[in-house]
């Protein structure tokens, strides 16, 4: 043979590479398309949501040690809980006389902004609501604006206190500007798990009596409005609902006011400083709920005589933005956070304030795949998808865990299970039966912990592609890792596969057998017409 004729059967592939090249396109086809489908299916699959969020909880938390404490610096929480009533001696609904001399007091400290997590609905008279919107005035023209939840997205007409508060205004750099500012209230709780996921940075206006909402009119949340005292808020980042980000390490001065007398109705369960992998342990986990992130004040503070003194209050509210809200067993102003589980609600807007200022205005993204089709959460599952199915279309076609579990056993090949123990208690026999069992169980784990590992790999280079460049939530992330992998395990690619050549054939046969008469009548028509020339 000369060596030319050599070296073109050296180039030719090895026996089966076509094949197996055929069925790599084959698997990497079905699992893609299966992939995708259930990820866009999913959103109306009660199981698959909630296995979403499930997965979420236990592996979330490990991005959260990289959030990052800007926000968290910035923001702080002052409850009113029951014993601050007591303390004060005062009833819920506390009078607005009580708010005033609370914002006086916070003035004292210099505060950034002060947000009030508290809808004024009732048309009460209250002597009071002058002076509280005096201090307000006086809190915009010493450069503290005020705001006050409202539900005016919602088409409620204001009450005449709310109408009062707003109405009012203050001269400032020689223009008239609000002394008090609503702040619009929406709450996102999942339908799935009753969580707080996303956030509606803009607030969309809602349909009252049949008529449809005014689509131009903007409702600015109250993340939105504090963020707005001191940057610029993208109009198309507004508009979109934020996937929330909840950072589990809490303020280390939280630990004490939540472990002692801080919850309503007395000494509560200690709460943990941050979060910890035993929480997903089935024995052994923490009982004890994770404290909330930002830094917590108890109205009663103010009065210097319960835990800080007037520098530590400086230091807790100067230049920082105040979240002004409640606590109380008779108020329903809960929320359950997916770590933190019911924690007040004034968190929620502290926590999505904490991104807009740790993500400087550009928050994570929700989203399904297909909603919508181009966006961000559309791109990346059809890219992350992808990578999966060629990593499970590869092992099955090219079948790697043989290969892997040849290899191994080339490497055990040197081990002798029956002489092992020699000498020793066990029998002989036993020990050879035993080790003879360890053998065949590391020839089936090996392939598989390597497989294993190179699907960890894979997805430990997804999951910051996602979270850091394409800045996605944290439940975009699961879509491409839940669906291709239990695909895989429950071998739908194969059988699909197997399905298709078994219609395959099934066609082929089928349009033989249709075929076949043709010819034959074929051949008939060609045999007389050719007995008719001989004639």
């Amino acid at each position: 043979m000369h060596q030319g004729e050599r070296r073109q059967l050296s180039a030719l592939p090895l026996p089966g590479a076509s094949a197996r090249r055929a069925k790599f396109w084959r698997l990497f086809v079905i699992y893609l398309a299966l992939g995708l489908a259930c990820a866009w299916l999913s959103q109306w699959l009660p199981v698959a949501e909630a296995g979403k969020r499930v997965a979420t909880r236990i592996w979330g938390p490990v991005l959260t040690d990289s959030y990052p404490t800007t926000g968290r610096d910035q923001v702080t929480v002052m409850l009113i809980d029951d014993k601050d009533l007591r303390e004060y001696g005062e009833v819920w609904p506390v009078s607005l006389g009580f708010h005033e001399r609370r914002l006086l007091e916070l003035l004292k400290y210099r505060p950034k902004a002060v947000f009030f997590d508290i809808v004024f609905l009732d048309d009460r008279k209250d002597p009071d609501l002058a002076g509280f919107i005096d201090a307000a005035c006086k809190a915009r023209q010493a450069g503290v604006p005020v705001f006050v939840g409202s539900f005016g997205n919602a088409g409620f007409a204001p009450s005449r206190t709310e109408a009062a508060m707003l109405t009012r205004r203050v001269t400032l750099d020689g223009r008239m500007a609000p002394c008090i500012e609503a702040a619009y209230l929406n709450l996102r709780i999942d339908g799935y798990d009753q969580s707080v996921w996303e956030y509606d940075v803009d607030i969309p206006a809602q349909s009252v009596g049949g008529l449809a909402p005014v689509a131009a009119q903007r409702f600015p949340s109250p993340a939105a409005r504090l963020y707005q005292v001191e940057h610029r808020l993208d109009p198309h980042v507004a508009a979109e609902p934020m996937a929330l980000v909840w950072g589990t390490a809490s303020d280390p001065r939280n630990l004490e006011w939540l472990n002692s007398d801080l919850r309503p109705g007395g000494p509560g369960p200690a709460c943990s400083a941050s979060w910890e992998w035993t929480r997903v342990l089935p024995v052994g986990k923490a009982d004890a709920p994770i404290c909330p992130y930002q830094q917590l004040l108890p109205m009663r503070t103010l009065k210097r005589t319960h835990g800080l003194d007037s520098q530590q209050l400086d230091e807790a509210i100067r230049n920082k933005y105040i979240i002004y809200g409640t606590h109380l067993q008779s108020n329903g102003d809960v929320i359950l956070a997916p770590y933190h589980g019911r924690i007040a609600g004034a968190f929620l807007h502290a926590m999505a304030l904490d991104n807009l200022l740790s993500f400087e205005g550009a928050p994570k993204a929700g989203g399904d795949f297909g909603q919508p089709w181009f966006g961000a959460a559309s791109g990346f599952t059809l890219f992350a998808v992808a990578v999966i199915s060629a990593l499970i279309a590869a092992k099955n076609a090219f079948e790697i865990p043989a290969a892997l579990r040849s290899l191994a056993s080339g490497w055990l090949s040197a081990w002798r299970p029956g002489a092992v123990f020699p000498g020793q208690a066990l029998p002989r026999a036993v020990g050879g039966q035993l080790a003879l069992g360890a053998k065949h169980l590391l020839l089936w784990l090996i392939p598989q912990a390597l497989v294993g590992v190179a699907y960890f790999v894979a997805i430990a280079i997804l999951v910051p592609v996602s979270y850091f460049l394409l800045k996605l939530g944290p439940l975009v992330w699961i879509e491409f890792v839940l669906f291709p992998i239990g695909m895989d395990f429950l071998q739908l690619g194969d059988k699909a596969d197997e399905w298709r050549a078994q219609a395959t054939q099934y066609l082929r046969g089928l349009g033989q057998a249709i075929q076949a008469p043709r010819s034959e009548a074929a051949d008939i028509l060609a045999k007389s017409s050719h007995e008719d020339a001989s004639v």
